[in-house]
């Protein structure tokens, strides 16, 4: 065993408050077959010692003997309803500003498509067109015409 692993030490790396020299000492020396039952018995000494939850034990095995015999559920008081609350909050605003921002981007991406109409023709192809004002616009081969879908009559009778 290494004189300078001892129990106080291995206290102190389950503390948090061994140096990185240390640490590393007892990792090494945690790997060893013939130390590794003795690090998990300080292991098992030191949790006991240094409890992290305090149950009420009392209350908890008439809780379960209520469960049991009555049908009632436990009731945790640990359990902090406000954190649902929170998401609910955020839900109001969050939500809608992502489908606003959605609409935005997509307005952008198509706003060629969403403003005007595109008649298009291939190659030997001829087409007639009725645009909404009333005329009609001939369309040659391989050819495109782009006509914006609100207000174009409007501005084309003045």
């Amino acid at each position: 065993m290494n004189p300078l692993i001892n129990k106080q030490l291995i206290f102190d790396f389950f503390s948090g408050k061994a140096t990185v020299l240390q640490r590393k000492q007892i990792e090494a020396w945690s790997q060893d077959p013939q130390n590794e039952e003795l690090f998990y018995e300080w292991l098992q000494e030191w949790e006991r010692s240094h409890l992290q939850y305090h149950p009420d034990q009392e209350k908890a095995y008439s809780q379960f003997k209520d469960f049991l015999y009555n049908d009632q559920r436990p009731t945790f008081s640990n359990v902090e309803p406000e954190s649902t609350d929170r998401w609910r909050n955020y839900r109001k605003w969050l939500l809608p500003s992502i489908a606003a921002s959605l609409l935005v981007l997509l307005g952008y991406f198509y706003q060629d498509r969403l403003l005007n109409q595109r008649y298009a023709t291939g190659y030997g192809q001829v087409k007639v067109v009725q645009l909404t004002d009333g005329s009609r616009v001939t369309l040659n081969a391989n050819s495109t015409l782009q006509v914006p879908r609100f207000g174009f009559w409007e501005s084309v009778g003045k």
